[in-house]
């Protein structure tokens, strides 16, 4: 009877797979930054993602993945920021925020 096998396997997890990278961007004195481009690249493949930060400073990057990546943080008349190194997990939400 398979229709009754089926009725009694487990439900399937959402499990992607994949993983985000999100954070806040902010200046010296803390103010939130709009429009920052944030890029990260993947250190052994060069895959490389990129967004812009919102209103509030945020940005998020999901659906990558596992991997060790190198995040920058660039906008005119800002000292660029860089975060390398960061080791992806699978479904984890990495939650970088870059002053």
């Amino acid at each position: 009877m398979l229709g009754g096998a089926l009725s009694l396997a487990p439900p399937a997890h959402a499990q992607l797979g994949t993983g985000t990278i999100t954070g806040i961007v902010t200046d010296t004195s803390g103010a939130v930054v709009a429009n920052a481009s944030v890029t990260v690249v993947a250190t052994g493949t060069g895959f490389r993602r990129q967004t812009v930060s919102n209103a509030a400073g945020q940005y998020n990057l999901p659906g990558l993945q596992p991997a060790t990546y190198d995040l920058t943080v660039e906008l005119q008349g800002f000292k660029t920021a860089r975060r390398p190194g960061l080791v992806l997990q699978v479904d984890q939400s990495a939650r970088i925020d870059v002053p």
